[in-house]
């Protein structure tokens, strides 16, 4: 608290307690993950093993400071917190500013009347003030009554204790911790409406000597974005002594209040009687309240949220095609300009193709954001420890967020962003579980056929109109020698996809020229020779007044003396293609991609252990959304047959032990076939059973239709309808706080007219009565 009430923004930022058990590990990743914090410092005592495990999953820096140190810093007779900070152009550390530094920014003349209180010190009710009110120094006290004139007050009872916080809460009186919210102009939150934060609902903390959760809990569950606060904390034994005094003045100050909520560190038995106690004195004032007390707080509670010094900003970068980089300023908080303070921002990347970026959030994201990639791969392949090492280190100034990328940076100085490719990232999250990829038959093909055909995007068009039926229908037996002709195409679709003769015909129409002109297709042209009799298919190149024969050799005239009818065959990579399930991966990457337009997406192979030659696992696709990896399995075949669907089964679980191997979440089986002779859907769900136990989803893409867990009944056909969190297995959620609650539910709250959040006419009265 000392340290955050002399930094400007410090009223933003959180505090937890170490971990003390096991169980808290969750919590502790949780609220990391959310807030994503440029710097977590730590207490000199070593930390828990399981503590320090935790921050290293993450590319926060953490550093220790002892109280002594921030005495120093709040002081300013030491003003370097010595943070770590790497620029584009230099290494070096810098500091975060001090608050009155902000200040004097904002305040240039002294102020005459400026509605700030500091409170005279009290040993009786020390955290209970420094969590309401900050923790100012001596100094800073002596600048707020010399520059802004602030006013003391005095706290001597629990009573004033309780007034004070309130008229602090709804912004009647300034605190020093207030203060650290100077020029920001902008709160963002990414969090759900709560009951908690409801005009109408009262949370009072009970605090007790080195309960540092109950403490964390009251800090961490403020509301930054609103101008009022209905949180308070208050000592456990006071309180309860002062009981009915208490509950007379809440009752008095909020005039609307329906629900108080208290949160105290009690037994179930105490917890019981606290709110029978507290319902009993509410129905002496003639006040419905229903009282709810939470007796079990971990302290790992964070709201998500991030507060800036102005309002989101759009511009346009070129990404530099000589290193894959934007470059840019961010705009400089008021008072910075010349100053060596660091600062961080936020940045939303979203190309001209409407794909947004995002990257795990890793410690190698952080890297690929903040470096060439020729850097990064010079380190892994030197056979210098230091050279090595120097990837972990957490100093790397740009670090993947929830939308984009979050970083640091000092005034006048460029910032620069990499931004790396998928294939980049998602080798660097095998490489991390101790594999790599390379491509084998069935992605390389997949992949040329992309390049073949004008990209992915081109690709997708072609599978989403059915263009690779056309594939289907010239890979077919009868097609192997002679090709098929246009009418023989069209018939071939209706017969083996159900398709009317208009739909067949479009598809034929709208596909055909584009794989004729991309050199996927061949036209040519059925001819028998006269000789020997072989009737076989001729490129359009070789077709002349006379023909060689492929058989006997010998040339023989056309016969046809009116019109040639085309035959189309697919070209060698068409054909390899074909053969080797690249249709499925094609497919399947392509329904994929929409949960990918803000992740990636990456053609697989052959999976090997690092320092391994051997493959050890196949995978045909890897999609990475956030800190979700998906693995798929992809067959294409004419019919799926229970010999076929045995062989496809063992494939997958296959896959799905590897996903256990890479932290994947999710495995998707796609499978395109004219038809399905087994009970294949009954088969993966078996599947999906068993992985769900290790926490994986499985899932079946059959052709153009998605069933979640193999399911029938459970079925998506539009690629836009499939969301992320579907394809996952539902973890544990949270551990809710025990409570026990006395009195009749709320059962919806609301805002009317005439409502008010506090009594007006005690406001001065108060005021008179703590200020000296």
């Amino acid at each position: 608290m000392t340290l955050y009430s002399h930094l400007w923004g410090g009223f933003s930022n959180a505090i937890f307690p170490v971990l003390n058990n096991t169980d808290q590990s969750t919590l502790l990743q949780h609220v990391i993950y959310s807030i994503n914090p440029d710097y977590i410092f730590l207490p000199e005592e070593d930390l828990p093993d399981n503590c320090v495990e935790i921050l290293d999953q993450f590319p926060s820096r953490y550093l220790k400071l002892s109280s002594e140190r921030i005495e120093d810093i709040v002081s300013i007779n030491n003003h370097l917190l010595g943070l770590p900070v790497e620029t584009l152009n230099s290494f070096s550390r810098r500091e975060f500013p001090h608050i009155i530094t902000v200040l004097n920014y904002v305040y240039q003349k002294p102020l005459s009347d400026s509605n700030i209180h500091l409170l005279l010190d009290s040993s009786l009710f020390n955290t209970e003030i420094f969590l309401q009110f900050g923790r100012p120094s001596n100094r800073y006290q002596e600048y707020l009554r010399n520059h802004l004139n602030a006013q003391l007050i005095s706290i001597p009872s629990t009573e004033n204790l309780l007034k004070t916080c309130l008229l602090t809460a709804i912004g009647f009186f300034t605190s020093p911790i207030s203060l650290t919210k100077s020029e920001i102009t902008h709160t963002q939150f990414s969090w759900n409406w709560q009951v908690q934060n409801h005009k109408k609902v009262c949370n009072l903390f009970l605090f007790e000597s080195g309960e540092i959760n109950i403490a964390a809990s009251f800090w961490n569950s403020r509301r930054l974005d609103i101008g009022y606060s209905n949180k308070l904390i208050l000592p456990k034994e006071n309180f309860v002594e002062s009981l009915k005094e208490c509950i007379s003045i809440l009752s008095s100050f909020f005039p609307s209040m329906r629900e108080l909520i208290i949160y105290a560190t009690l037994s179930l038995d105490d917890a019981t009687e606290l709110a029978n106690n507290i319902h009993a004195v509410f129905n002496e004032l003639e006040r419905d309240i229903f009282v709810r007390v939470f007796y079990e707080d971990s302290g790992f509670v964070f709201h998500p949220g991030g507060v800036y010094s102005s309002k989101p900003i759009i511009t346009t970068r070129e990404i530099s095609l000589l290193d894959k980089s934007i470059r840019f300023s961010p705009v400089v908080p008021s008072g910075y300009e010349n100053s060596d303070c660091v600062f961080g921002y936020d940045a939303e990347i979203e190309f001209s193709s409407g794909k947004s970026f995002s990257a795990p959030f890793m410690q190698t994201s952080a890297v690929l954001l903040s470096n060439r990639i020729e850097q990064v791969e010079y380190s892994e392949n030197s056979t210098s420890s230091l050279s090595k090492d120097w990837q972990q280190r957490k100093t790397q100034p740009i670090r993947p967020a929830a939308k984009g990328v979050t970083g640091l940076a000092v005034s006048n100085e460029e910032c620069c962003i990499y931004i790396p490719e998928s294939k980049e990232i998602i080798a660097k999250w095998l490489k991390n579980a101790g594999f790599l990829f390379q491509l084998n038959d069935h992605t390389r093909y997949a992949q040329g056929f992309i390049k073949r055909f004008g990209g992915f995007a081109k690709t997708s068009r072609l599978i989403n109109s059915g263009g690779t039926k056309i594939f289907v229908a010239l890979g077919s037996d009868r097609a192997k020698q002679c090709g098929f002709k246009y009418s023989q195409i069209v018939e071939f679709l209706k017969s083996s996809f159900n398709l009317d003769k208009g739909e067949a015909r479009k598809i034929v129409d709208q596909n055909l020229p584009e794989l004729l002109e991309a050199g996927l297709l061949y036209r040519g042209h059925p001819l028998k020779c006269p000789s020997c009799g072989l009737h076989d298919w001729y490129k359009l190149e070789k077709v002349n007044e006379f023909v060689e024969c492929t058989g006997c050799v010998e040339n023989f005239q056309l016969q046809n003396l009116c019109s040639l009818e085309f035959a189309y065959k697919p070209n060698e990579l068409a054909a390899r293609f074909l053969n080797s399930d690249g249709q499925a991966i094609l497919a399947t990457a392509v329904f994929l991609s929409g949960l990918a337009s803000s992740g990636h997406i990456q053609l697989g192979g052959d999976l090997l252990r690092l320092g391994d030659k051997q493959s050890f696992a196949e995978i045909d696709l890897f999609v990475l959304v956030g800190d979700i990896l998906i693995l798929t399995e992809c067959k294409s075949c004419r019919i799926v047959d229970d010999e076929i669907a045995n062989e496809i089964i063992n494939h997958l679980e296959r896959v799905v032990k590897t996903a256990s191997l890479v932290s994947a979440k999710a495995v998707v089986l796609g499978v395109v076939t004219a038809s399905v002779n087994c009970d294949l859907h009954t088969l993966v769900t078996t599947v999906a059973q068993t992985a769900a136990e290790r926490g994986i989803g499985v899932h079946l893409l059959l052709n153009d239709k998605f069933y979640l867990g193999g399911q029938k009944g459970d079925e998506v056909t539009e690629p836009w309808r499939l969301h992320i969190d579907a394809l996952l297995v539902e973890e544990d959620v949270l551990p809710h706080h025990a409570n026990v609650s006395v009195g009749e539910a709320i059962g919806e709250y609301s805002w009317q007219e005439g409502d008010r959040l506090f009594s007006q006419n005690l406001l001065e009265g108060w005021k008179q009565q703590l200020c000296l």
